[in-house]
């Protein structure tokens, strides 16, 4: 399917499914953190869903101003600024289909250069009107990570509490920045390995260990690959 054909099966899934395209307060605590680190004074919220999002910041930060954007939902559908400190987009890129994504991706870092993307790297539990899975594009962490790597400056990794996801925000962290994110996920600090710029989540590492059959070569593998590194 062509992303025309996309966007009008998740036209018709908004429009029945009340409930679809509301998931993105999972995503508040990192999002006001994010916020509190960069004092943006413009935010847009690119590919809102139902912008239930948006409603709790606009409460939280009164004296910012907060847009949505989402092309399947009547009223949000034309992108309503240019221009914003920061762009928010949490579970979208995977409902765009791959040969779609560059250009998307251009236009956000032509918005801001300050981005928070939520990956999600496995087919979906939402089934489309048409029967097709509602994930069209499903790839590892590293695969988008080097895909905004054409796009914005610094595209910086971070882990996620759910195995399936990973997170990349595209400005530098502070030290006390990070520290906060570990403090919120409870996570360890991701493992960067310096001479190939491979960028491996510590417990996505882990789980792939658990499919190497002999426990001899699955400790191995944890040792070698799956170390806890701070810096």
């Amino acid at each position: 399917m062509t992303k025309n054909d996309y966007l009008q099966q998740y036209k018709i899934l908004h429009t029945e499914n009340n409930y679809y395209g509301a998931s993105s307060l999972r995503y508040l605590d990192y999002v006001c953190m994010i916020i509190d680190y960069l004092k943006p004074k413009v935010v847009l919220d690119f590919g809102c869903g139902k912008a239930a999002l948006i409603k709790e910041l606009t409460q939280r930060y009164p004296t910012i101003e907060f847009y949505g954007y989402d092309p399947a939902i009547p009223g949000r559908n034309i992108l309503p600024i240019e221009k914003a400190d920061l762009v928010v987009n949490t579970d979208v890129l995977e409902h765009i289909p791959e040969d779609a994504l560059p250009e998307v991706i251009a236009k956000i870092a032509s918005i801001s250069d300050n981005a928070f993307f939520v990956l999600h790297h496995a087919l979906a539990r939402q089934i489309l009107p048409n029967g097709q899975n509602a994930h069209c594009t499903v790839k590892p962490p590293q695969w988008y990570y080097e895909l905004f790597s054409k796009y914005f400056k610094n595209p910086y990794p971070l882990p996620s509490k759910d195995l399936l996801r990973s997170a990349v925000i595209t400005f530098t962290p502070s030290v006390d920045f990070l520290n906060t994110y570990s403090s919120i996920t409870r996570l360890s600090p991701i493992v960067v390995m310096q001479e190939n710029r491979k960028i491996i989540p510590y417990r996505l590492g882990k789980l792939i260990s658990y499919f190497i059959p002999k426990k001899k070569n699955r400790k191995h593998f944890r040792e070698k690959y799956v170390q806890t590194k701070k810096g």
